[in-house]
């Protein structure tokens, strides 16, 4: 449960942030807002659950296009995007929710455009790699563009200064993106404008570019906009799309989502969707009281000095906190490992990550590139660059049971480094 708001004089504020410029400074509101540790392993926890309630899922298969006969869809044309092989996934029903793809896929495959076609936002921000902050508060500022859908007269959007691990995020920056998804990216001539933002509203901070490691980005679904503008209109709902009624295709649906926090939701009305196109009446959904594997924990502090005193002997604290806060109740699935192998309780680099984490990756998490063990199942490298050596560390152990060779294995270390942004 997030607490209430609140609000504190401006002796607090400057208390905890001196550096904010102190004309018309009178005060603060204060409130509470959920944070991810690690948004690739929740989304990888809710496709294990999905799994143990029977859902069948693939890593690197592209949706390639829709097999069509007369009026219905009958099949997914598929492709192994390792080995380039195609084939077809048969369904009664599909559930066309690509996100920012799924238009192109539509218009591509059958000729369907979406009406009205979509306005994307690319949604960025930044991860800087030292703490700006000492303490676990959040900085709201002022940007340079508003909201015209505002329900208030606020003046221009906030950006957030957050605290996040060991690092920083700061952000977020939308601009209207009228390019393929496949081409998201963030340019240094960017990075340096959102970095002059954040310093004019507080130039305590001194932000510069070095200090970030790399940004993240993503399209989501924006408000209607007119070309050009600079305030901009955020998305407010998701699009749930069944084609049969729009364009008299059976069996297909899409879900165009807006936002990570409904997506949940979202997606009940999705497969309630399915349910009738089935003629079935829809169950019951019970994903809002159902934890995420790994995640039937009532109190995680407690839990995780219950886990601490128990292999205290065995893991440094650290580790073991890692291991519990990525892994929750799954962690001897990672530390199993540890009996058949000793040196796998050995630590990567002067991380806290340990050698079984990138071993269980390979095995159980579908992970089949370095990219996938260090950015999207272990913390390693989303805050910063580890280095060139805890990246071959782990470039090795997946090679060791992937068959790499040595040529393969510079090649996955160089393509991980490029994703960092040179100092």
């Amino acid at each position: 449960h997030i607490p209430p708001g609140s609000s504190i004089g401006r002796g607090d504020v400057l208390g905890m942030f001196p550096g904010l410029p102190t004309r018309g400074l009178t005060g603060a509101g204060v409130f509470c807002d959920g944070q991810i540790y690690n948004p690739p392993r929740l989304v990888l926890a809710i496709l294990q659950t999905a799994v143990e309630a029977g859902a069948q899922i693939a890593n690197y298969v592209e949706a390639a296009g829709f097999v069509r006969r007369g009026g219905r869809i009958v099949s997914l044309q598929a492709r192994d995007a390792l080995t380039s092989s195609d084939f077809e996934i048969r369904a009664r029903v599909v559930l066309n929710a690509t996100g920012p793809f799924a238009e192109s896929l539509l218009d591509r495959t059958l000729g369907t455009p979406l009406t009205p076609k979509g306005t994307y936002s690319r949604d960025a921000c930044l991860v800087l790699s030292r703490k700006l902050l000492g303490h676990g508060h959040a900085l709201a500022i002022q940007g340079a563009t508003r909201d015209p859908d505002a329900k208030f007269s606020r003046g221009e959007r906030h950006l957030f200064v957050a605290p996040w691990r060991d690092y920083t995020l700061v952000g977020v920056w939308h601009v209207v993106w009228e390019k393929g998804p496949d081409s998201v990216i963030v340019t240094d001539e960017e990075l340096n404008k959102f970095i002059a933002e954040v310093n004019v509203a507080c130039p305590s901070l001194g932000i510069s570019l070095d200090d970030v490691s790399h940004w993240n980005a993503g399209l989501v679904p924006f408000g209607q906009n007119v070309p050009g503008s600079k305030d901009l209109r955020y998305g407010h709902r998701s699009r749930l799309i069944d084609h049969a009624a729009t364009d008299g295709i059976q069996n297909l649906i899409t879900l165009i989502g807006v936002r990570f926090t409904t997506g949940r939701f979202e997606a009940k009305r999705g497969i309630d969707l399915v349910f009738r196109k089935l003629q079935r009446n829809p169950r019951p959904c019970q994903t809002a009281v159902t934890p995420v594997f790994g995640g039937e924990i009532e109190q995680f502090d407690t839990y995780t000095q219950r886990v601490v005193r128990e292999l205290e002997d065995d893991l440094a604290e650290t580790v073991i906190e890692n291991l519990v806060t990525n892994y929750g109740t799954q962690f001897r699935q990672v530390v199993r490992y540890i009996a058949e192998d000793s040196s796998l309780r050995e630590s990567i680099g002067l991380s806290c990550i340990i050698k079984a984490q990138i071993v269980h990756a390979v095995r159980e998490e579908m992970a089949v590139t370095l990219g996938d063990v260090v950015f999207r199942r272990t913390d390693l490298a989303t805050g910063d660059y580890p280095g060139r050596e805890a990246l071959r560390e782990c470039a090795d152990l997946v090679a060791a049971e992937l068959g790499w060779s040595q040529p393969q294995i510079e090649r996955e270390i160089n393509d991980a480094i490029k994703k960092f942004r040179p100092k």
